[in-house]
């Protein structure tokens, strides 16, 4: 009886990982991180940064002038919009642009300056591979 329950059980585990596989691929899911770098070249502490990208939203918390942070995220088919808060109540944002393709990691890079967020580059990173 135990011998059927772990065969039931290592069954059960195969068609569960097979099941995640196909999500994965019918979703346009990568396993492979993307990475987000965000430049504050501003004079202003920047409260919180909001990533947009295929319907997913990646919040990156306080950024001292002249910081720099790194953060990764899966990147799904769609746009990018980034928007950023600062101390002072003021925002801006660089909306829907570049476009990511699920399942090719890539870096992008945002730089903020003291009233507009500008959209660097996008490198494809090699897979299995950080840049």
């Amino acid at each position: 009886m135990i011998e059927r329950e772990i065969v039931l059980i290592g069954l059960a585990l195969v068609v569960l990982a097979i099941a995640a596989a196909f999500a994965s691929a019918l979703f346009g899911v990568s396993v492979q991180p993307s990475q987000l770098t965000i430049v504050n070249r501003s004079a202003e502490m920047v409260s919180e940064a909001r990533l947009l990208q295929g319907g997913r939203e990646l919040a990156v918390t306080t950024m001292e002038p002249g910081q720099i942070r790194t953060t990764d995220f899966v990147s799904r088919n769609g746009s990018l919009t980034l928007t950023v808060k600062f101390n002072s109540g003021r925002s801006a944002s660089a909306n829907d642009v570049g476009y990511l393709a699920a399942g090719n990691p890539v870096t992008v890079t945002f730089a903020i300056t003291g009233d507009k967020v500008t959209l660097l580059t996008i490198t494809k990173n090699r897979i299995g591979r950080r840049p």
